[in-house]
């Protein structure tokens, strides 16, 4: 019997082959972030003590509205209002880092919720936030302060 494999035979196994490969791959570790005394060199504020740890239920609730007066971080100064009004910017994300620990309101932050940072609006509050690419929009509890 004479086997005669075809282009597309091989180029299926090739494929097959390096995906294999590629499953054998780690993910990059995370990288740490230097501090001076537990405080992030390019904030100058420390990071809140972690409550909750990993595998944890973290609780519900807890926090408390707070306007909050004016403050300052890498050197830019903030001044919390309750003014309300629209904003155009980019959204970010927290890294699992921030798990377990206090949001600047005094809740949980829970990497499996949904909630938000923002540098002037009460807290709690809720904003509406839309994906100007596909028009898709969400609202999140805005719990903690950042940029």
């Amino acid at each position: 019997m004479h086997f005669r494999s075809s282009p597309m035979l091989r180029k299926s196994l090739l494929l097959l082959g390096l995906c294999a490969l590629a499953g054998c791959s780690s993910a990059p570790s995370p990288q740490r972030v230097a501090s001076r005394g537990g405080v992030d060199p390019k904030y100058g504020v420390a990071p809140s003590p972690r409550v909750v740890a990993d595998g944890e239920e973290v609780p519900r609730g807890g926090g408390s509205y707070l306007v909050g007066k004016p403050y300052q971080i890498a050197g830019k100064t903030y001044y919390p209002s309750e003014r309300p009004y629209s904003a155009v910017g980019l959204a970010s994300w927290y890294g699992s880092d921030f798990h377990g620990r206090k949001t600047a309101n005094g809740e949980v932050f829970d990497r499996g919720s949904i909630s938000a940072a923002h540098p002037t609006m009460p807290l709690p509050s809720y904003a509406r936030v839309t994906n100007l690419r596909n028009s898709r929009s969400m609202i999140v509890r805005v719990n903690d302060r950042g940029p």
